[in-house]
């Protein structure tokens, strides 16, 4: 069985990752924002450039999780 990418969902936690480029809205609120680098290498190399990590796991305001993509 293969796993899915969601681009609406965290691939830290599997959270909503409110992403304006996955609802067509043409841009991100992830750009606004400094991510830091010990957060995008957790990011698995299939979700990468292709999901938004959640605000919570970019500002390191939850514990993330790495959860399989097709949850």
């Amino acid at each position: 069985m293969s796993a899915t990418l969601d681009p609406r969902r965290c691939p830290l936690c599997g959270e909503g990752n409110a992403c304006g480029v996955a609802a067509g809205q043409g841009d991100c609120w992830c750009k606004t924002l400094k991510i830091p680098p010990e957060v995008l290498e957790r990011v698995p190399a299939a979700a990468r450039d292709a999901a938004c990590v959640c605000e919570s796991c970019a500002t390191g305001t939850k514990r993330a999780l790495r959860v399989p993509l097709g949850r």
